[in-house]
């Protein structure tokens, strides 16, 4: 696995001067992500692309590369394929698509791809797949130009290109949390998930893994490898396919077949994997888990709220019902040093409405007085911190804040329920630089903050 996620050298097969083809556009991101490889282009009518020397033909290659990713059309991929497994090269990225998840003449192909490469012991990644990330050396082999993610822990294996398309971008142009590989795995004729899973937990670099499925390829792999790994970092499954309609649209996609799913789901909890429903669940719960990973481990899944709104109370004490987490019960000292700052004859509890505490002593006062003591409660394991980002609000000191309340080493999320977007905006910057997770509803911050609790307790 070390040669598709570290390769020394990368062989670009259908390398284009087209800026529209994804032969161009691989041999760009490399480029503008500085790649540490040698990277060689192969294209029999081109000389030169983006600077780099093209040659004509895989044989015509100087070294032997480490891994070679071939942009040509199905009906070429069988060839190039013997071509480079004759000149040595056992480590292949297969683009194309229309295999599996074409027609009846693209299975056969795959089929054929399949006996090809067990006769020639070629490992393959796809067909139907852009590839991999690692960031660590500006490895990518996208066919869409991107940014560069931000290094990190969060590790995605997807069969969606989505993860170095629409959602890369997404992540790097409105998110803060770091990546550390990506792995698509397409038709998965070779490679699949149970294999990419192993890999990342067995890599240092990477301490949450992110899986979106549309199928199992081997039920009983993919359980043992998940178990092994579950157990040591934070192991989240998004599957598709769950209704019967599902299950029809993953066979178009990529050729997969979908299981039952309360056989799946039985199979999840058993082997301590996370299950999520959605993309931003997944988001959410990935960045939370990184963020929180070097943390100590807590000893309950006891919830305090901190909130500016009464409504931001209600809420999450509604969700921390249904994430079956609970809410604290805060000492008679909490409540004390709690009511300090509020005006007379006031009483507080546990979801605590502060608005009155910040009409009386000011925002910055308030928020660290009344989040701080809440913190140093034996009874409190995380806490959700909710801002309405208003002018009262704006005037505090929003990175002294969080950097006095990480001092605590308690989980803990911050909602913002509205205010002022360029406000919101700055902030949730400043946030998320300090590695806190920032959420837009009490519902998402309850959730991720009950998933780190039960990880960290080690209830998952």
């Amino acid at each position: 696995m070390n040669r598709f996620f570290e390769p020394q050298s990368i062989a670009v097969i259908g390398a284009s001067k087209n800026r529209s083809k994804g032969g161009y556009r691989i041999l760009e991101n490399l480029i503008e992500w500085g790649y540490t490889g040698r990277i060689y282009p192969v294209n029999p009518q081109a000389d030169e692309i983006l600077g780099l020397k093209v040659f004509p033909s895989v044989s015509s290659l100087p070294e032997i590369p480490d891994l070679a990713v071939l942009v040509v059309p199905r009906e070429m991929v069988l060839d190039v394929v013997e071509e480079a497994g004759k000149f040595g090269i056992d480590r292949m990225i297969i683009v194309a698509n229309r295999f599996s998840d074409g027609d009846a003449e693209g299975q056969k192909l795959e089929e054929s791809l399949v006996e090809l490469t067990e006769s020639m012991g070629i490992r393959v990644l796809g067909p139907n797949s852009i590839g991999v990330v690692n960031t660590k050396i500006g490895l990518v082999t996208s066919i869409l130009p991107l940014e560069a993610y931000k290094k990190g822990g969060v590790s995605f294996i997807g069969q969606t290109g989505m993860f170095l398309g629409g959602f890369a971008r997404w992540i790097t142009s409105s998110q803060y949390f770091g990546i550390d590989k990506v792995a698509i795995l397409g038709n998965k004729c070779d490679l699949d998930e149970a294999d990419m899973i192993e890999y990342f937990g067995s890599e240092k670099s990477c301490n949450v893994i992110a899986l979106y499925l549309e199928g199992v390829k081997d039920g009983r792999k993919f359980l043992k490898k998940a178990a092994n790994v579950a157990g040591k970092k934070p192991l989240l499954i998004l599957k598709s396919g769950r209704t019967r309609i599902g299950a029809r649209a993953t066979a178009s996609h990529t050729g997969s077949m979908s299981g039952e799913d309360r056989v799946f789901d039985a199979a999840m909890k058993q082997v301590h994997a996370i299950r999520v429903y959605d993309f931003d669940e997944l988001f959410d719960l990935a960045k939370a888990l990184s963020y929180f990973a070097d943390w100590p481990s807590v000893k309950g899944e006891r919830v305090g709220v901190v909130s500016v709104s009464g409504a931001g109370c209600v809420l999450s004490a509604d969700a921390i019902s249904d994430c079956g987490l609970m809410l604290s019960d805060l000492s008679e000292d909490t409540i004390k040093r709690v009511i300090s700052t509020y005006p007379p004859g006031w009483m507080v509890q546990n979801p605590i409405d502060m608005w009155s505490a910040i009409e009386e002593v000011g925002a910055d006062e308030a928020y660290l007085k009344i989040t701080q003591a809440v913190m140093e409660d034996p009874e409190v394991d995380g806490v959700s911190i909710i801002f309405m980002v208003i002018p009262t609000v704006t005037e505090m000191d929003i990175r002294r804040f969080v950097q006095a309340i990480k001092v605590y080493e308690k989980p803990f999320a911050i909602c913002f329920m509205g205010g002022d977007m360029r406000v919101v905006d700055d902030w949730e910057r400043i946030i998320e630089e300090e590695k806190v997770p920032v959420y837009h509803s009490p519902e998402r911050a309850i959730r991720a903050i009950g998933t780190v609790l039960r990880w960290k307790n080690g209830k998952v």
